[in-house]
């Protein structure tokens, strides 16, 4: 929570914070409902469940600090300092091997729409926020 006051008030500012964080939430639910549509037109399936977390809201947040800082350094289980960039796509290669081997999981259409609404939001963005 501490590093989301950080972000919310230091970063992008409180409306901008909240703007992102419910957009996130709710471009995540979009893709969730959406991903089975998807999965059915390619022959697949996923059990419809319903959705209704934290997940997305704060992975739009990682998707934008990482588009936006990819060289900041953060910190993996507190111990293993990595650029931002690399967790990213560390983030999205695992994604992309789940959906791989295990086929479309209830969850993923949530997180991937996620994480490119926070990435979508730095891109329409750029320039218009505050840095640290």
């Amino acid at each position: 929570m501490a590093l989301l006051r950080q972000l919310g008030t230091g970063m992008l500012g409180a409306r901008r914070f909240l703007q992102l964080y419910i957009a996130g939430g709710a471009f995540s639910n979009l893709c969730h409902a959406g991903m089975p549509l998807i999965a059915r037109a390619y022959g697949g399936h996923v059990q419809d469940s319903l959705h209704c977390g934290a997940d997305g809201p704060l992975l739009s947040i990682f998707g934008w600090f990482v588009s936006r800082n990819p060289a900041a350094t953060v910190s993996l289980f507190g111990v293993v300092p990595l650029p931002a960039g690399l967790c990213g796509v560390g983030y999205l290669l695992y994604e992309a091997y789940t959906l791989q081997t295990q086929g479309v999981a209830p969850g993923t259409g949530s997180r991937m729409g996620a994480f490119a609404s926070g990435v979508m939001y730095a891109f329409f963005t750029r320039g218009s926020i505050r840095r640290w």
